[in-house]
């Protein structure tokens, strides 16, 4: 598939199975649905302000997928919000030993949605681990499971001086959210999410303050 417009600002590709490659110069393009199996090789060229949503189907849950994810979600690194739908948590939590070998592949992302209908394998704090390192800057995190209610994190950054550089982001185009994260605000999680989440924030990160909101207030 290979679209050249600058007049195109919406576009869904679905069920397109076998789709091998997708060429999209849209620079106007600001949503894109894609929902094909297996995923396709992708060159984009759209708006800043594009909101895209995948629905993630592999065959295997593996580290090829894990592989073809990354590089797949690479080509919109600088998109406004990504949001992710899949079946269960095996598909998006990437295995840290995988991580050490790709770089982030939304490094440039600032909202993320992960839709998730069965949260069989792994904890909360897993699962914001792992979209922690896929969107290493992350502003909003929300996702949604068969519990009802949106869980939502939003999260405060302080800058750091070039002074304040840590080793182990020195040699990276972005700062570690570890070392900038300063305040986290929760919504909707349980109190036992909550105890979870403390104890994994205060534990990675130099933040002074998490702060749990009501569920009728806006973050």
């Amino acid at each position: 598939m290979k679209i050249t417009s600058d007049r195109l600002k919406w576009l869904m590709a679905s069920r397109c199975d076998n789709l091998i490659a997708v060429e999209l110069d849209t620079p106007n393009l600001i949503k894109f649905r894609y929902n094909c199996h297996p995923l396709s090789t992708f060159k984009l060229k759209a708006s800043d302000l594009l909101e895209a949503s995948f629905c993630l189907s592999p065959e295997v849950d593996d580290n090829h997928w894990h592989s073809k994810l990354m590089t797949f979600l690479a080509n919109f690194n600088h998109s406004k919000a990504i949001e992710l739908s899949c079946h269960c948590d095996r598909v998006i939590v990437i295995p840290k030993d995988l991580r050490e070998n790709f770089l982030p592949p939304l490094c440039g992302t600032n909202i993320l949605q992960v839709n998730l209908q069965n949260q069989s394998k792994y904890s909360v704090v897993d699962i914001i681990d792992s979209m922690l390192w896929i969107s290493p800057h992350l502003g909003t995190l929300s996702f949604i499971t068969r519990a009802p209610g949106l869980k939502t994190l939003k999260f405060i950054y302080e800058d750091a001086s070039d002074n304040d550089e840590k080793p182990c982001c020195a040699s990276l185009p972005w700062k570690c959210w570890r070392h900038m994260l300063k305040k986290v605000k929760l919504q909707n999680f349980t109190y036992i999410e909550q105890q979870e989440l403390r104890n994994y924030f205060f534990a990675n990160a130099d933040i002074s303050e998490m702060v749990v909101i009501p569920p009728d207030y806006s973050l």
